[in-house]
């Protein structure tokens, strides 16, 4: 059977639905930079000097500090925007300048801020860019298909797929080994009523009542923490539900196990598909 394959539509490309993750994400921290901040600090042990990122007021500010009150790897906080700004609904609060220096603060080697708008459209170009390489690659590629009498498969270290799965258990994985010393805490938006936890080789996911207080918006990390050796390792799901909260328990390594034989299958049955395609050779 003669016949040339079409290529694939844009809605079914990896790099666009990534990009459009990538678009919203960087729109989710544009609204919640006027009503907060949210800060990133690292450490290295090494080195005198901290590096710090904060989303607020419309941007992204990073910088390099001296100042001793950075410590280690903290988690992202939120604090309350000064009221002469947030009640200020104005263009130039929503649309700063795209990317400038700031005045150094005491302590402060560089200072760098973005604004999100700025952030935006950079992707933006650079995405639309590959998405037209990437779809005149396609083209060319099929349109020499056409001549093949043999189909090759890829080998597995060339899948996309295979390096995910890897990306995947090396989160999940480090998750887990972080977890036994440091408590993650993850609340989506300010007076959210649900939380996630990593702590003691478990992810919980909570229901909080309204009558508890509510954790800031964001990421916090505890450091300092140790399991009980007698509730370790954990049990693969367990329920827990008081007067003020409703909480689900899955241990680290069933979350692994639960991605992992999946990802396996997937794999396995890609890879008969290929060498399906190769015996069956349909260009020839």
């Amino acid at each position: 059977m003669n016949g040339q394959r079409k290529s694939r539509p844009f809605c079914r490309w990896k790099s666009f639905w990534l990009g459009i993750l990538v678009l919203g994400f960087i729109g989710w921290a544009w609204g919640v930079s006027m009503d907060g901040i949210q800060s990133l600090t690292y450490k290295p042990s090494s080195s005198p000097s901290a590096y710090v990122a904060y989303n607020g007021l419309s941007g992204v500010t990073v910088f390099s500090s001296d100042n001793e009150t950075f410590r280690g790897i903290s988690g992202i906080r939120t604090r309350a925007v000064p009221s002469e700004i947030a009640a200020k609904e104005v263009w130039s609060n929503w649309f700063p300048l795209g990317i400038r220096t700031r005045k150094m603060v005491s302590g402060d080697h560089w200072r760098l801020r973005f604004a999100h708008w700025f952030l935006m459209l950079l992707f933006s170009l650079v995405w639309s860019a590959w998405l037209f390489f990437h779809w005149k690659r396609e083209q060319r590629k099929f349109s020499a298909s056409a001549n093949l009498m043999k189909a090759t498969p890829r080998r597995l270290i060339r899948w996309k797929s295979f390096w995910l799965g890897i990306l995947v258990l090396g989160f999940l994985s480090c998750s887990w080994v972080r977890s036994m010393h440091e408590m993650a805490t993850f609340v989506p938006w300010t007076e959210s009523q649900l939380s996630l936890q990593s702590v003691f080789g478990r992810l919980n996911i909570a229901y909080i009542g309204p009558s508890v207080p509510q954790y800031d918006a964001g990421l916090t990390l505890e450091d300092g923490m140790a399991p009980d050796p007698e509730d370790y390792p954990p049990s693969a799901v367990a329920f827990l539900k008081s007067d003020f909260t409703t909480e689900v328990n899955i241990a680290h390594w069933l979350l692994i196990l639960l991605f992992l034989v999946p990802w396996v299958s997937f794999l396995a049955w890609r890879w008969r598909r290929q060498r399906k395609l190769t015996e069956t050779n349909p260009l020839s």
